[in-house]
């Protein structure tokens, strides 16, 4: 048996996906299998990973009907074998020793959570920024709580972590999800991880793709969590754990509300008039979801609460 099952989501992305299977096959650390899912490509992806698959004995391809990346990472983890569990987007790519240094301090410092910084990139390949952290250990509650904060490596991404497949092997990405679906699965998994470190090196590279089809696939998933409800799953989660990460998933709640709003607010100056109208509507039916109540709790005085109002309203 291996002692890492890297799995991989494969939809549409000839462009990257050589960039990232490369990555991934020349890494320092050499005892892993590769899982490819083809959700359903319409490009050359599945081709693609069947030529990798007939040349690296560790490559292992799925072939399956477009059902979203959720279904393509459960698909995987159905097989999976490896004693640790990571996760690729097939559009991004990963330094050559990210898994060697990630599974020697799981095995240095027996945790359940691995977790590393990230380097992200424009389309054209111009650096934009590394989110780079501290070296830090967290026991179960601390990882809880730390999902629920303020943006960091620990919220809302499956791709920077090394997960012990035991812990987890179980769990699965919710389906009926459009965005989010990192976050939730992420929260189900902390649950049953003892503890977890972060390693202060930018392992991971991001390919952020601001083309205006990834622009207009944007606006509709924040549309599918503001009148789907989906961002309440925050709120829901937390309540359901304890008091304490109930206040947490408020904060992380408004924080999301005010975030979202900011991307609606830059689509509709990238797409002009027409769009607008569709945008103010989705960003007012944001300000209606937003706990109220709760912000009174916490912001002193009329002034700061009206000053978050009017920023959602920009």
């Amino acid at each position: 048996m291996p002692e890492l099952s890297i799995i991989v989501p494969v939809y549409n992305v000839e462009k990257y996906l050589i960039k990232c299977i490369d990555s991934i096959l020349q890494q320092t650390f050499t005892d892993f299998e590769l899982i490819l899912v083809n959700d359903g490509s319409t490009d050359n992806c599945g081709a693609i990973c069947e030529e990798y698959s007939g040349k690296d004995s560790r490559v292992r391809v799925i072939h399956q009907k477009n059902h979203g990346v959720s279904a393509a990472r459960n698909a995987a983890l159905v097989i999976a074998q490896g004693t640790y569990v990571g996760f690729v987007d097939g559009d991004d790519w990963i330094e050559p020793d990210m898994f060697h240094k990630m599974y020697q301090a799981a095995l240095k410092e027996k945790t359940d959570v691995v977790i590393c910084g990230a380097n992200y990139y424009e389309n054209n390949g111009d650096f934009i920024r590394s989110d780079l952290v501290k070296e830090k250990r967290y026991d179960q509650k601390q990882l809880i709580k730390n999902l629920y904060g303020t943006p960091n490596p620990l919220g809302g991404t499956c791709w920077n972590k090394l997960f012990r497949r035991s812990k987890i092997g179980e769990i699965r990405f919710r389906e009926n999800l459009t965005m989010a679906e990192d976050w939730v699965y992420l929260f189900e998994c902390f649950k049953r991880c003892d503890s977890g470190i972060q390693l202060p090196v930018a392992l991971y590279n991001v390919v952020e793709r601001t083309d205006s089809v990834t622009r207009k696939n944007e606006v509709q998933a924040i549309c599918d969590i503001v009148f789907g409800g989906k961002l309440k799953l925050l709120l829901l989660l937390g309540r359901a754990y304890s008091k304490e990460m109930e206040r947490y998933a408020t904060d992380k709640y408004l924080d999301d509300c005010i975030r979202y709003s900011n991307v609606l607010r830059d689509v509709a100056k990238e797409t002009g008039q027409p769009y607008r109208r569709k945008v103010i509507k989705m960003r007012l039916q944001m300000l209606k979801v937003i706990p109220r109540a709760y912000i009174k709790r916490i912001l002193p005085g009329k002034k700061i609460r009206g000053y978050i109002f009017e920023m959602l309203k920009k």
